[in-house]
This record gives structure tokens, C-alpha cells and sequence, in this order.
């Protein structure tokens, strides 16, 4: 199992607890111009927040590339606040060509705004793979997915370069894909920030897919 950590460095790195492959990540200087220039954004969105969602998904093309370019096959990437939290030894997991979250937060399928229960919808899923059902919910946050193939990361990077493609939050574009089709319950790794994201946001612990 080859995992690949996105971070800017600093305090977070000291929390992991698995080895891994650090892959820098892009800060608002060195965005990819490729990925600034397809980002949509939006009429009242700050700068801060534009470039923010620029570096996230520029890091995670820039991880795509180099797992593509050296054609690295069970891989999972993480970003920095990803904390390994299973009993089952990551050795011992064999998903096969599958792309799978393994970790994420869950939301409502169409919109923000309307009622939804996280708790029912985790409460339905059964131990191990879980078809995404995407009429009854939408996962978010990019923390931890597993890539069985290259082949699939290669889709996900011709579908980013691919002529007047508009890009956006990369787990809001990954969904729109489908290539991500399943999830893993209960969740391999936990989500925890220590109440420092870069969008400015103090974000919840997320565990098997639910707010702590």
C-alpha cells in the first residue's frame, strides 16, 4: 500500500500515524495557472477562499500526476489532517482496481440547506464496501481515498485537462465524476484539523462519516 500525504507542512505532519509519501502542497504562489484559470468562481467569493480551493485541487492534480507519471498502482491519498483510526492493519486491505472514500463527511444529495441526517444515512451502511447511493447522499472532503489503478487516477487527470473543463471544490468535482463509487464503512481514517483549516473554517472531527 503505497499513501501519498498532501500537506504545507508544519505542526499537522507531527500527528500522523502511518508512514507515507509527503507530496508539498500548492500555497496561493505556486498554484498551477492550468487550474486558476478553469476554477469557477463565484460572484461574492473572497479572494482567500478562491485561491484556497485553487491550491487544494492543484495539490491533488499535482499528486494525480506523479502517481500517473510512475504508474503506482494501490495508492491512497490523504491530506494532512487525515488520522489513521481501523483495527484492520492497512497491509491486510485488498480493494482491488476500485476507487473507495475512506473517509468523508456526508451531505445532503442536492442541497445544503435542506434537512438531512448523517447519522440515519451511516446508520444504513453495512461493514466493509458500500455502493454510493448518490439519490440519498453526497460525501465531501478529500481526506482519504484509495485508487486501486493508475489507470483510474489517469481518467481523473485527462477529465482536469480536457479543453473548457470548469473545475470546482475537488470533492464536489470528484462526485460529479463518478468515478469514486464506493465507500468503506466503518472508516478507515478520521478526520481532525485541530480546528485549523485552510479555508479559514473550524471544522468538526469526522468519524465513520459522522460530526463529533
Amino acid at each position: 500500500m503505497n499513501i501519498f500525504v498532501i500537506s504545507l507542512g508544519g505542526e499537522r505532519l507531527k500527528r500522523i500515524n502511518y508512514d507515507y509519501t509527503l507530496i508539498e502542497g500548492d500555497n496561493w504562489v505556486n498554484i498551477n495557472p492550468m487550474i486558476k484559470e478553469k476554477m469557477v468562481r463565484k460572484h461574492n467569493e473572497t479572494e482567500k477562499h478562491f485561491l484556497s480551493k485553487c491550491g487544494c485541487f492543484s495539490s491533488h492534480y499535482k499528486t494525480f500526476k506523479y502517481i500517473v507519471e510512475n504508474k503506482i498502482n494501490n495508492v491512497i491519498i490523504c491530506e494532512d489532517d487525515a488520522i489513521l483510526d481501523s483495527p484492520i492493519p492497512l497491509e491486510d486491505l485488498d480493494f482491488g482496481s476500485k476507487a473507495i472514500v475512506l473517509g468523508a463527511k456526508l451531505d445532503h444529495p442536492t442541497n445544503y440547506r435542506e434537512p438531512f441526517s448523517p447519522t440515519t444515512i451511516a446508520s444504513q451502511f453495512h461493514v466493509g464496501l458500500n455502493k454510493i447511493d448518490k439519490n440519498k447522499y453526497r460525501w465531501s472532503m478529500t481526506f482519504s481515498i484509495y485508487y486501486g489503478d493508475w489507470r483510474l487516477i489517469k481518467l481523473l487527470v485527462d477529465l482536469i485537462e480536457k479543453p473548457n473543463t470548469k473545475l470546482n471544490h475537488m470533492d464536489l468535482w470528484l462526485c460529479k465524476t463518478g468515478l469514486i463509487e464506493f465507500l468503506h464503512y466503518p472508516s478507515i481514517f478520521t478526520h481532525n484539523d485541530g480546528g485549523d483549516s485552510c479555508y479559514g473554517k473550524k471544522r468538526k472531527i469526522f468519524k465513520n462519516y459522522i460530526g463529533k
